[in-house]
């Protein structure tokens, strides 16, 4: 934001009273950049989670996990139970983790 006291100073009436309504029409600009970023912000939450849910529901249970050569399996609600734990990051795609390509939904993970 620009601040108006240093331009109503000026020795130029005019040219200050031009300066006043220039600075006052980029403050509502930018206020209103503020929202629309507030509001695309709020919107990209809402993709995320809608993402989150697809990505989760298209992985069928069980999940084998391949942890240094140890092999686990557990369920999809198992691993997403605690809310942006590195496992349920890990399926919803926020992580970039793949499952192995000759091994669907076994993940490599590396201790």
């Amino acid at each position: 934001m620009f601040n108006l006291q240093l331009f109503k100073t000026s020795r130029n009436p005019t040219l200050g009273m031009k300066t006043t309504l220039l600075i006052i029409l980029i403050n509502g600009h930018f206020g209103s950049l503020q929202q629309d970023i507030t509001e695309l912000l709020k919107r990209k939450d809402v993709l995320l989670d809608v993402t989150k849910v697809i990505d989760v529901s298209v992985i069928p249970d069980p999940i084998t996990l391949n942890i240094g050569g140890f092999k686990h399996q557990t369920t999809k609600a198992t691993l997403t139970k605690i809310p942006n734990s590195f496992f349920d990051l890990m399926l919803s795609g926020e992580i970039d983790i793949k499952p192995m390509t000759n091994k669907p939904n076994t993940y490599f993970i590396e201790r």
